[in-house]
């Protein structure tokens, strides 16, 4: 910055950044762009008031509120960047949801470079459980994904927890219930990812897709302590989703097993009911037939 402004260049950096406002004062667009050139141009404290005077023009701008926000951590710190990501979250972040991720990271950021970073979690559960904050299910979606990402299970756990128990009628419940599952599993708590795979299978207002995902995980993990276990849950699956696509994929599945024990006639048994099912899609069929001339070649005498 030193060499800048002996150099003169300082002042023309800033004067390059702030032609966008002088030109349209009235612009909002314009004094968004400006803080953002003079962001980048490492002016925090002038890119803070043009962000902020976007922001006055426009104060129901999600975008204007996240960026006068960060600018404001990054000069300075405090409440108020904290504040406003928080309101941000319980109006939603404008709806969409990779902002709220956005919303979220940055606020995590703001509570660890306080050491409050356990405070994040807490204040994120208290903003769910507001019946006034806009997409609550979401909002606990989008923290547990968050908190997955950086390995920090527990916490995800309860959080996918507060959607499994608390929006059984949301059409995300599914999405949330699985990965609550997937947490589960690798925490080593397999009943309890057991008992959450059967509540997604067993649940026949789903679309087919997340009940056959479910069974799949299911036997693959009941197959660990017990094949016939799995067997018999993947034959529920393929009966369940007899009409449907993805269904094909369960008894595509029995019939790798039961090849894998040894019992060819079985497997091709399962094969030519799977591929007179007309419900099957073009990826299964093509396996199914190559699992088929496999068995059949490995029981000729």
């Amino acid at each position: 910055m030193a060499a800048l402004r002996q150099s003169g260049q300082l002042e023309q950096a800033l004067e390059t950044g702030r032609t966008p406002s002088r030109a349209r004062p009235a612009d909002p667009d314009a004094w968004a762009l400006t803080g953002t050139v003079l962001g980048l141009a490492g002016f925090t404290r002038e890119a803070c008031e043009a962000l902020g005077q976007a922001h006055q023009l426009a104060p129901d701008r999600a975008s204007f509120t996240f960026d006068l926000a960060v600018c404001l951590e990054d000069l300075a710190g405090g409440a108020r960047p904290i504040a406003m990501l928080e309101r941000l979250l319980a109006a939603g972040s404008g709806g969409a949801p990779w902002q709220r991720v956005k919303v979220l990271e940055r606020l995590r950021g703001a509570y660890t470079a306080r050491d409050r970073r356990a405070a994040w979690s807490a204040r994120v559960a208290a903003l769910a459980a507001e019946p006034s904050t806009v997409d609550r299910a979401g909002l606990l979606l989008d923290a547990a994904s968050l908190l997955a990402r950086s390995n920090d299970l527990g916490e995800a756990s309860g959080f996918y927890d507060k959607v499994v128990g608390g929006f059984p009628g949301d059409p995300r419940w599914a999405d949330a219930a699985l990965a609550l599952a997937d947490v589960e599993a690798e925490r080593g708590r397999a009943p309890r990812a057991q008992e959450l795979w059967r509540a997604v299978a067993a649940r026949p207002d789903l679309p087919a897709e997340r009940g056959v995902t479910a069974s799949l995980a299911l036997g693959e993990s009941l197959r660990r302590t017990s094949a016939a276990q799995a067997l018999e849950e993947w034959q529920r699956c393929a009966t369940r989703h007899a009409a449907a696509a993805p269904g094909a994929r369960c008894r595509l599945v029995r019939a790798k097993a039961l090849a894998e024990a040894g019992r060819a006639a079985d497997a091709s048994s399962e094969l030519v009911a799977l591929l007179a099912n007309p419900a099957r899609d073009v990826e299964t069929t093509r396996a199914a037939l190559s699992l088929l001339a496999s068995t059949a070649k490995k029981g000729r005498p």
